[in-house]
C-alpha cells in the first residue's frame, strides 16, 4: 500500500489501553509511561499532527459517493456544534441503535448517555477500510473492551451501506478485481498485482478491499510530509522557521 511500517519497537502504535495497563502497575505518578520515554531535545518541542478521519476521505473518494464527500468535507468547512458539520460516525451509530431524540453528534451521544456507541460503529467503519471480515470486526471489538455482538456489527455495516450506496458497490468491485484483471490501481497511480496461492481468493479479496483505501492514505501523507520538508526552502527565506521531522506514526 505505500505505507510506511516500524518495528523493534513499534512506535506507530504505542496503545492507549496499553498506557493505562501499565499506569494501574506503576502508580499513579506514570500516566503516560510509554509516552513519558520520548522526550524533546532542550530549546525544542514536539509538535503531532493528524490527518482526521483519512480513511473515510478515503472511502468517499474512491467510491465517488457524493453524500459521502459532502458529509467529510462538512467536517472541514464547519465547527462541531454546527448544524451542519456531519459526524459520519455519530449518524450510523444513532440509526443502527435505533436511537431517536438524539443529537448525532459525540457529544450529543454523551449527553444522552450512550458514550461507547460511536467508537464502537467507528472501529466497524475502519474495520471495513481494513478489509477485515464481520467475524475478525467483532473480535477485534471484543478485545478493546466493548459488549458487541454481531447482530451490532452487521446493523453498523447495514446502515453505513444504506446511507452510502456507492460504498456498497465499490467493497463488492474490490472483492472481484484479484481474479479479474488481477490487478488495481488507486487514485495515485500507484498499481498492485494479485496473484492466488493456491487458489486461495478470500485473502487476496480482503487485501484488494483494503489496498485502494490504505494506499491513498499512504500516498497522501508522503506527499504532505515532502511538502512540509520542502516548505523552508520555497518560503522561509530568512531562516525563521526551524523544525525537523521525526516520526511518521501511520
Amino acid at each position: 500500500t505505500g505505507r510506511v511500517a516500524s518495528r523493534s519497537p513499534n512506535l506507530q502504535n504505542i496503545s492507549a489501553s496499553r498506557e493505562k495497563d501499565i499506569a494501574k502497575v506503576l502508580g499513579e505518578a506514570y500516566q503516560s509511561p510509554l509516552r513519558s520515554i520520548f522526550v524533546a531535545p532542550p530549546g525544542w518541542v514536539f509538535v503531532e499532527a493528524d490527518f482526521t478521519g483519512a480513511e473515510l476521505f478515503a472511502m468517499a473518494l474512491m467510491s465517488a459517493s457524493a453524500r459521502m464527500i459532502d458529509d467529510c468535507l462538512s467536517t472541514s468547512k464547519y465547527k462541531h456544534d454546527d448544524e451542519r458539520y456531519i459526524d459520519i460516525h455519530s449518524q450510523v451509530a444513532v440509526a443502527a441503535f435505533g436511537l431517536t431524540g438524539i443529537r448525532a453528534t459525540k457529544k450529543g451521544l454523551e449527553k444522552a448517555g450512550y458514550p461507547t456507541i460511536r467508537d464502537l460503529a467507528k472501529r466497524l467503519t475502519f474495520g471495513l477500510a481494513y478489509g477485515r471480515s464481520d467475524d475478525a470486526m467483532l473480535r477485534g471489538i471484543q478485545e478493546e473492551g466493548f459488549d458487541a455482538t454481531m447482530e451490532q456489527v452487521k446493523a453498523v455495516k447495514r446502515v453505513l451501506f444504506e446511507r452510502y450506496p456507492e460504498l456498497k458497490s465499490f467493497f463488492e468491485a474490490c472483492y472481484q478485481r484479484p481474479e479479474n484483471p488481477g490487478w488495481m490501481m488507486n487514485a495515485f497511480l500507484r498499481s498492485r498485482r494479485f496473484q492466488a496461492v493456491n487458489d486461495d481468493l478470500s485473502d487476496l479479496a480482503r487485501q484488494a478491499s483494503n489496498y485502494p483505501i490504505q494506499s491513498v492514505v499512504g500516498d497522501g501523507l508522503s506527499l504532505a510530509l515532502r511538502n512540509l520538508h520542502r516548505y523552508p526552502e520555497r518560503y522561509d527565506a530568512y531562516g525563521e522557521l526551524k523544525y525537523k521531522l521525526s516520526l511518521q506514526i501511520h
